[in-house]
């Protein structure tokens, strides 16, 4: 069970890199695909996790753990940094011209 844990951290880990990588080049497809692959791994991980208890997890899988973790935290500061400079970047949407109730702008 140990070796199951383990291989599936390690293939999150792998998974979480893949999309700090897709994420720092701005590469949208290879960042959906390896969060699509990163959901099934988190479903297989809330399986094994049912049949484990906090106990059995040995100390370098938790130090695996943690190093998934810090990669979520880059990932994530990464993704709303980029979220900023884009929002921030992109032309802003011209006002429609009718207003929620149906007339024209002036």
């Amino acid at each position: 069970m140990q070796d199951a844990l383990r291989s599936l951290v390690d293939e999150l880990i792998d998974v979480a890199e893949e999309q700090l990588d897709a994420a720092r080049a701005v590469d949208i497809p290879a960042l959906e695909a390896a969060t699509r692959r990163r959901e099934q791994l988190l479903v297989e991980a809330d399986d094994l996790r049912a049949r484990l208890s906090r106990a059995a997890v040995s100390p370098d899988i938790r130090l695996r753990l943690r190093e998934l973790r810090a990669l979520d935290e880059r990932l994530s500061r990464l993704l709303a940094a980029a979220g900023s400079a884009f929002e921030k970047a992109l032309p802003r949407p011209v006002d429609p011209t009718y207003t929620p109730h149906g007339r024209m702008r002036a």
